[in-house]
């Protein structure tokens, strides 16, 4: 019968495990996502035009790299994750503001001065905060983010709503805090179950070893499973999840650990019953 407990909870302990780390990693994951796909091409196309006709820039090489370096920008990922929040925001709570963008666009122009600068083109801090003006007053960025958030409205129904209520939660410190504590007073109660000081961390050690075997290994073909069922949603969303994969990496360092102090307890064990 203790088998049987101890095999449940430390089932339950993997499933917890595994709800961490995509807990840890599933905003990430979809901010990545979603920038890649939309709103890289959607920023950098409106900062290129307004930085050409600015600046007066013919040379499309110059062009080319600066879209390469503002597409790899972190202030652009920013910016996917504002109007990202902004729209979960919206749906779960009505909530119309649009999210203020214009210094992640500053900082972007920023970080692309001295590239500019490098191959000869003059730029100052006042023409870089003129080019963001602009970005800001014409409203194209944000009316694009407006038609985004109208469209999503419009084709959204409660079955989605509720998978977007989920994400919402899951993402949060209190969720992450609460699945540490069942799984810690679970480990608990394996010990007292067992009597031991130490053999919980054969179970704990397992639950890693599985938790990292689903993460690394198993995680892009229920991902591919879950893109199917997308549909029409899943349209050019290009998916990256090393992040996960790497969690299911730790997992299993996490596990060698455990082991090792399983194997130290028992020789300890073991000694002392021969004295």
């Amino acid at each position: 019968m203790k088998k049987v407990i101890n095999f449940i909870l430390t089932l339950i302990i993997t499933v917890l495990i595994c709800l961490f780390f995509i807990s840890l990693n599933l905003k990430k994951v979809v901010i990545n996502s979603l920038s890649k796909s939309y709103v890289k091409s959607e920023i950098t196309n409106k900062i290129i035009n307004e930085v050409k006709n600015e600046l007066n820039i013919d040379n499309y090489n110059y062009l080319e790299k600066l879209e390469n370096n503002i597409s790899n920008s972190d202030a652009v990922l920013s910016v996917t994750e504002k109007y990202f929040d902004g729209m979960i925001d919206n749906i779960i709570n009505n909530n119309s503001d649009v999210p203020s963008i214009k210094k992640d666009l500053n900082e972007i122009l920023k970080d692309n001065k001295s590239y500019l600068e490098e191959n000869g083109i003059s730029i100052q801090d006042s023409d870089i905060d003129k080019i963001t003006d602009k970005l800001t007053e014409n409203k194209n960025i944000e009316k694009a983010y407006k038609i985004v958030l109208k469209r999503v409205k419009d084709n959204i129904g409660d079955k989605e709503i509720t998978l977007i209520k989920m994400y919402n939660s899951m993402i949060t410190s209190s969720f992450r805090i609460k699945l540490l504590v069942i799984v810690i007073l679970l480990t608990i109660l394996i010990g007292i179950i067992k009597k031991s000081f130490y053999k919980w961390t054969y179970n704990l050690g397992i639950a890693f070893i599985i938790s990292g075997t689903i993460l690394a290994f198993l995680s892009q073909i229920l991902l591919d499973v879950f893109l199917d069922l997308l549909g029409d949603y899943n349209t050019n969303l290009d998916v990256n999840i090393n992040n996960v994969i790497n969690s299911g990496y730790l997992c299993f360092l996490l596990a060698l650990i455990l082991i090792i102090i399983y194997i130290i307890g028992n020789k300890i064990t073991i000694n002392k019953s021969e004295i």
